[in-house]
């Protein structure tokens, strides 16, 4: 059975998390402008894709998170990952484009990636499905470690 108020708690938490990331590195205005200045390396999304992708993606960790909470045999553990890497997420945008700290982005990202790496090997066997639908997740963090990294070495 579905637990509606759940389900929405689940996939409003990663929405909010990054409309205030969003909001905290400045808004359309910023993030958008900064982005078309940076140099970019060849496979470079074009911005307006981002915001595309990554509901997409919020969506989609924020249902892993309901399956996960939801499953039988769920102790919490995965959830503290899960909030800890979604913590790290919320920081990544203020950081690369408010501050401008690419460095320390890159930092960020390396963190997530493992955390996410972890959370997907901590839920293979209590929700399955959860962990595959961060999948997708885990590898566009890993192409955006990708272009983060690319743009240090172009800067």
């Amino acid at each position: 059975m579905i637990r509606l108020k759940l389900l929405l708690q689940s996939l409003l938490l990663p929405l909010g998390v990054g409309l205030v990331s969003f909001l905290a590195a400045g808004g359309s205005a910023n993030v958008r402008s900064f982005y078309q200045l940076l140099p970019k390396p060849e496979f470079a999304l074009p911005g307006w894709l981002f915001s595309w992708v990554w509901t997409v993606l919020y969506l989609m960790m924020g249902l892993s998170d309901y399956l996960a909470r939801t499953a039988v045999s769920a102790d919490g553990s995965a959830r503290r990952v899960y909030l800890f890497q979604l913590i790290l997420n919320g920081l990544w945008m203020p950081v690369f484009f408010r501050a401008c700290w690419f460095g320390w982005a890159l930092v960020l990202i390396g963190l997530i990636v493992l955390s996410v790496a972890v959370l997907i090997l901590m839920l293979r066997r209590s929700a399955p499905i959860a962990g595959w639908l961060l999948v997708l997740y885990l590898l566009f963090m890993l192409y955006a470690g990708y272009l983060n990294y690319a743009i240090i070495a172009l800067t």
